[in-house]
């Protein structure tokens, strides 16, 4: 058990001190929460941790030594977060057309690991079938990380967002241009019946 525990939110130099004593077992693990030097809150729950993740992803410090260092690697938002993001993607990419929203869902689905969706019905044989669970499998074994999958969402859907605003802008500008060519053989067609 804690051979498996997770060392976030800390600089370089206490990631190493605390991986020491994870691998040589003289990590011991807090039995209650420990109060934080920032907030003075009971919200500390890692082992020799000095400051509160909430304080430390706000002030931008490493929660050990409390220091303005480059944090190794970051801690995961909580899952309420995540959940709100999620959906504040979800109603951002039903905003986009439909061809483009299609566009956006086949892209997370390759970044994410997964390929094009199948019916079932369409398995016939055997050997389609297994194949097709153990693709499931893979599917549910290969999800991207959460920070990782929102950067990614949120890079597709600018440049979808960008190419619609340009495609609106150039139907515009191709409008004005047949109106320009209509005006133009009236001029032609008036000076032909002189």
């Amino acid at each position: 058990m804690i051979a498996e525990t997770d060392v976030v939110q800390v600089c370089e130099t206490c990631t190493n001190i605390i991986d020491w004593k994870i691998k040589y077992k003289k990590y011991k693990p807090l039995t209650q929460p420990k109060t934080c030097t920032k907030c003075l809150e009971k919200s500390i729950v890692n082992a020799y941790h000095t400051v509160c993740l909430a304080c430390a992803t706000t002030l931008g410090i490493c929660c050990k030594c409390a220091m303005a260092k480059e944090v190794v690697k970051e801690a995961p938002p909580d899952e309420r977060t995540q959940l709100k993001e999620k959906s504040e993607l979800e109603s951002e990419v039903k905003r986009l057309p439909l061809r483009r929203r299609k566009a956006f869902w086949r892209y997370m689905d390759s970044a994410n690991g997964i390929g094009p969706k199948v019916n079932i019905h369409d398995l016939d044989t055997e050997e389609a079938l297994s194949s097709y669970e153990q693709r499931l499998q893979r599917e549910q074994s290969s999800c991207l990380p959460h920070n990782e999958y929102m950067r990614l969402a949120y890079k597709k859907l600018e440049l979808l967002k960008k190419n619609t605003k340009l495609r609106m802008t150039l139907e515009d500008d191709f409008d004005d241009l047949s109106m320009g060519d209509d005006d133009e053989d009236d001029d032609d067609d008036e000076e032909d019946e002189r």
